[in-house]
């Protein structure tokens, strides 16, 4: 196999720098990379179902966030579903499911990682 050039690796090195740089600047141009935690988008194991149910909430729907999506449903509902209201409600229920997703990542992660030490001993 051919091993690459000095020449190479050295514009490789560049590339990478200045595509870190261009995101690193992009970021602070555009106001991100400083995202506060939501505690109101926490997922909760211990929903009300009742209230769930008085809304009429699908059972696919009642997860972690069920909760959110209940106060979300009745605020589309308030406003005739106008798709410039209810911002605030519908980012916290999006970003609840983010939580959940990562949640349901590391638990996958720590059992991977309990099994394999279970399988070494």
């Amino acid at each position: 196999s051919r091993v690459p050039s000095i020449f190479y690796i050295l514009s490789l090195q560049i590339y990478k720098f200045i595509l870190f740089d261009f995101l690193n600047l992009h970021t602070i141009i555009m106001g991100g990379g400083h995202h506060h935690h939501n505690p109101e988008a926490d997922p909760k194991a211990d929903q009300d179902l009742e209230s769930m149910r008085k809304a009429r909430t699908p059972l696919a729907f009642r997860d972690n966030c069920g909760h959110l999506l209940v106060k979300l449903n009745e605020c589309r509902r308030e406003t005739l579903f106008n798709p410039h209201k209810c911002g605030h409600e519908r980012h916290t229920y999006e970003e609840c499911g983010y939580y959940s997703y990562l949640q349901r990542v590391e638990a996958k992660k720590q059992e991977k990682r309990i099994r394999s030490e279970e399988a070494q001993d």
